[in-house]
């Protein structure tokens, strides 16, 4: 459902935050529907999650 808004979480954190910072890119990382997400979706996005920090 979130893509067929566009995602507006997405556009609003990384707009705001390329305003807050004078331009700056953001990374977003987002799981929608943890209630319903598989252990296997969890430990995927923690991986992904994991290896954002580390680049950073």
């Amino acid at each position: 459902m979130v893509w067929y808004m566009a995602d507006p979480p997405r556009k609003l954190v990384t707009r705001y935050f390329r305003w807050l910072t004078g331009g700056a890119r953001a990374e977003y990382h987002a799981l929608y529907h943890l209630n319903t997400a598989t252990e296997r979706a969890r430990r995927q996005f923690m991986a992904q999650v994991k290896e954002a920090m580390a680049r950073f």
